[in-house]
C-alpha cells in the first residue's frame, strides 16, 4: 500500500468523547480522525472513551433559599440528586427559570449542563370585607394584600348611623373608625 493514504475516523458513541488515540502505540491526543501517509509497514491504532460528564447547577432567586447539593457533576445519562426551593417568609416558589414547576426537583436522563435559578413571589393574601346596612367600608369585597404589607380599612357610618363594632377574624373590637391590618 505504498504511497496511499489511509484516513480512519474515530467517532464516540452518544454520551462520550475521545479520551486519546494512539498510533503505534504512541499518543497523538484526542483526535477525531488520523491519517497514516506513505504505508509501507504494519501499524496499529487504537482510541480510548470517557463519558461526558454535564455540570448542574441550581441557584436560589431572591427571596427564598436552597436544600441539597447546589452544584453536581453527573455522567451522561446518570440521574442528579434532589434540589429543594424553600420560599422565605410571605413567599412561595413559584418555577424554576427553565419552566420546570417539580419542588423538590430531581434532574433524570441528563444530557447537558444544566443551570437554573429558584423563581419565588409575594405570598397573597384576601381580606374578605363587609359593611352592614347603615354605611360603608372602604375597600370593600375580596382585597388581596402581598404578605409583609399593611392594609387599612375605613369605616364610614350614613347620616344618622354609628359604627356600632367592628369584627376583625371573630373578635369584636367595638366602635372605631378604621383599623390596619398588618
Amino acid at each position: 500500500l505504498s504511497q496511499k493514504h489511509t484516513i480512519l475516523p474515530v467517532g464516540p458513541d452518544t454520551g462520550y468523547h475521545v479520551d486519546d488515540v494512539l498510533v503505534d502505540s504512541a499518543s497523538v491526543g484526542a483526535v477525531t480522525s488520523h491519517t497514516f501517509t506513505d504505508v509501507t509497514a504494519d501499524h496499529t491504532i487504537e482510541a480510548s472513551f470517557v463519558v461526558n460528564t454535564y455540570t448542574l447547577t441550581y441557584i436560589a432567586g431572591a427571596n427564598g433559599s436552597l436544600t441539597g447539593t447546589q452544584s453536581q457533576s453527573v455522567d451522561h445519562g446518570a440521574d442528579g440528586t434532589s434540589v429543594e426551593a424553600v420560599a422565605d417568609p410571605d413567599y412561595h416558589f413559584v418555577e424554576w427559570s427553565d419552566g420546570n414547576t417539580d419542588n423538590p426537583r430531581t434532574d433524570t436522563n441528563v444530557t447537558g449542563d444544566i443551570t437554573v435559578t429558584a423563581i419565588f413571589a409575594p405570598e397573597s393574601y384576601t381580606i374578605t370585607a363587609s359593611a352592614g346596612e347603615g354605611g360603608t367600608i372602604t375597600p370593600i369585597g375580596s382585597v388581596e394584600v402581598p404578605g409583609g404589607d399593611n392594609q387599612a380599612f375605613i369605616f364610614t357610618p350614613d347620616e344618622g348611623f354609628r359604627v356600632e363594632d367592628v369584627i376583625v377574624d371573630g373578635a369584636h373590637l367595638g366602635s372605631m373608625g378604621h383599623y390596619t391590618f398588618t
